[in-house]
């Protein structure tokens, strides 16, 4: 719309309504609480976001240490499990977002029956990610395995 045909609702000064003493200088109003969390609510996000980011650092730091000098396996396949693990997350990503979004509502929300079944097999997960299997012929599968479904339930 062109600037007079109505397009412009508020004008510019009531954005700008600040109180102002008898001397000109504006006053700084106090800060409204209402939309604040809480130190309870802060420490609960921090509490329930650690996992995530503690296995996300100890597999990008040591994974590949790990595949290297314990497990023994030859530096291209321990690339390629980790390059496979990567893109596999990237697929993974919106593909779980898409059927999270498509799944119904429960009384405890989309997220929490995802939550509580896909937690118990991450574990599981992460901690076959670390245990050398005692065959040597499939030990590329193993890790490239549990890397891709660690992955997809840490999603």
């Amino acid at each position: 719309m062109a600037k007079g045909e109505g397009g412009e609702q508020y004008s510019n000064a009531s954005l700008l309504n600040k109180p102002v003493s008898s001397d000109g200088i504006k006053l700084a109003r106090k800060h409204e609480h209402r939309n604040r969390l809480s130190i309870c609510n802060k420490l609960s996000y921090a509490i329930g976001g650690a996992p995530y980011q503690i296995t996300g650092c100890a597999l990008g730091f040591f994974l590949q240490i790990y595949l290297l000098d314990v497990a023994q396996l030859d530096p291209f396949y321990a690339s390629i499990i980790l390059f496979v693990g990567r893109a596999w997350d990237a697929v993974t990503d919106p593909t779980v977002g898409f059927l999270v979004s498509r799944s119904p509502w429960t009384r405890f929300g989309r997220m929490l029956p995802w939550i509580l079944l896909s937690t118990p097999l991450a574990v599981l997960s992460y901690f076959l990610i670390w245990y050398v299997p005692p065959f040597e012929d499939g030990k590329v599968i193993w890790y490239l395995f549990f890397y891709c479904l660690f992955q997809t339930l840490q999603t």
